[in-house]
């Protein structure tokens, strides 16, 4: 592959990683963040268990999908420096792919995080699964 089409790619992973931040409002996620972490200083949320717990996990949440941007921000930078040092030096392409397949991969991911943003994407669920009456697919669970 040349430089160019991986060049390409990049552009396009910026384009893709710019449209997952919008649509994740990483802003005002990173707000929401800070005004936690500023909330952990009220000892009355330590006393409420229930409290304390839907915090914890609110922030989790926050900071793995911060996380995620973060990183996927830095392996675009990454494989973006790489064709750089590729233009005047000599560097493997299986370099420069196995570089573009982990930007690829974290895009990915932060794309996922788009798909379960929602209200109750973060709740836990019960699926059950009843057998009918019926032949051989019924038995088969």
């Amino acid at each position: 592959m040349q430089l160019d089409a991986y060049k390409e790619k990049v552009k396009e992973f910026e384009n893709k990683q710019k449209e997952i931040e919008n649509v994740l409002k990483i802003g005002q996620k990173q707000t929401e963040l800070n005004l936690l972490e500023k909330e952990e200083q009220d000892p009355s949320l330590w006393q409420d268990q229930d409290r304390m717990k839907k915090h914890a996990q609110k922030k989790r949440s926050l900071e793995r999908t911060i996380e995620r941007n973060n990183n996927a921000k830095k392996d675009i930078a990454d494989l973006s420096a790489l064709l750089e040092l590729a233009e005047e030096f000599d560097v493997e392409e299986s370099e420069i792919q196995k570089e573009t397949q982990k930007t690829e991969k974290a895009i990915e991911e932060l794309w996922l995080d788009t798909l379960l943003s929602g209200k109750y994407d973060s709740c836990a669920c019960v699926l059950t699964l009843h057998a009918g009456a019926g032949g051989e697919e019924a038995q088969d669970w």
